[in-house]
């Protein structure tokens, strides 16, 4: 235990990030030492538990990091945000914390005395604290989280997914969410390539999610789509290893169909585009899919509509106008035919 506590104090003097040690649910030891009026919230440290190396978000775009080490032990950093916190959102944050208003001064000052770092050098901390515990060269980004990813482990990745809720706060924090993004829908995007998911897929689904990111003007919905985003990668990279897709030709047409659901897509226009006959096009698809092109063109609408119900404010009206159904009544009846509830109901559901 020694040599634990020793870590945690180098590491608090190198880092400036407070560090915590417990022994099962007992804080042992923490660097500074005013950080023990301020530990974990209970939440974060119930999903840090579970992995052996892990990042979770608290509420307020901030973070803590775990290693679990031999005899129980857990070495917790955090929290840590990537931008320096106003005064406003360290308020609501010392009411997460459960933090007495008499202490608020203090906790706002030992908030101000913990440096701000990127989220990719807090992953790289991570992994050197691991390498220096447990002896392991791991990247809990690369090899944890995104290995899911790779390979279209969703139950996993589950057990790994970090609930969040914070609100409207300063453009900048904002901004720098949106460049979280796309750092991770470019890695996700790798990995699920790695994974065996069409790289023309992947390419399209991946610029899909960055249009709608780039249309969010609240920082939940940022994090809330990031999340729906790596699920969606995950699943269809599992959904690629159970039904691999041999044809070069069904696998371009899937790619143009996903970077086009806001056109009015014909079969005959897209055996037109590829140069093929609009028969020998639909029979192949069909065969390899087991679904006719016209189905699937309806679907990857629909999948479509559910994110933008879901992530932005477009009205039903917009949404249906942008994905090229025939008019709104015809968009909310293909919508409940397939989904069993209206457009207005699976956003109040889901919202």
């Amino acid at each position: 235990m020694e040599d634990l506590i020793n870590c945690c104090k180098y590491l608090y003097g190198f880092a400036c990030i407070p560090v915590y040690l417990y022994h099962g649910e007992e804080l042992i030891k923490c660097f500074p030492q005013e950080a023990e009026n301020y530990p974990p919230p209970a939440g974060c440290l119930v999903k840090i538990r579970m992995s052996k190396v892990s990042c979770v978000f608290s509420r307020h775009d901030i973070f803590f990091g775990g290693v679990q080490a031999e005899g129980g032990y857990m070495v917790v950093i955090g929290h840590m945000s990537p931008v320096p916190l106003k005064k406003a959102i360290m308020g609501e944050i010392r009411e997460e914390y459960g933090v007495d208003l008499s202490k608020a001064e203090s906790f706002f000052s030992f908030c101000n005395n913990t440096r701000s770092m990127d989220m990719g050098t807090f992953f790289n901390l991570l992994a050197f604290v691991n390498y220096v515990i447990n002896h392991e060269d791991l990247n809990p980004l690369e090899n944890e989280f995104f290995g899911c990813v790779e390979n279209g482990e969703l139950e996993k990745l589950e057990k790994l997914s970090i609930s969040t809720t914070v609100g409207r706060i300063a453009n900048d924090n904002l901004r720098q969410q949106k460049n979280m993004f796309v750092v991770c829908v470019t890695l996700v995007c790798r990995a699920a390539m790695r994974g065996g998911f069409a790289e023309s897929l992947a390419y399209a689904l991946s610029d899909t999610y960055l249009q709608l990111m780039e249309k969010l003007d609240d920082i939940q919905e940022v994090i809330n789509l990031n999340t729906h985003m790596i699920h969606d990668f995950c699943s269809r990279v599992a959904e690629a290893k159970n039904t691999p897709i041999p044809d070069s030709l069904v696998k371009r047409v899937i790619g143009y169909v996903h970077m086009n659901t806001n056109r009015d897509l014909k079969v005959e226009d897209i055996a037109k585009h590829f140069g093929v006959d609009r028969s020998r096009l639909s029979h192949r698809f069909s065969d390899e899919l087991g679904i006719s092109l016209g189905k699937f063109i309806r679907q990857c609408k629909l999948d479509e509509s559910k994110t933008l119900l879901q992530y932005t404010d477009k009205s039903i009206s917009e949404i249906s106008c942008y994905l090229c159904f025939a008019n709104q009544s015809h968009f909310q009846r293909v919508f409940k035919s397939e989904m069993g509830v209206t457009p207005k109901e699976f956003r109040t559901k889901k919202k």
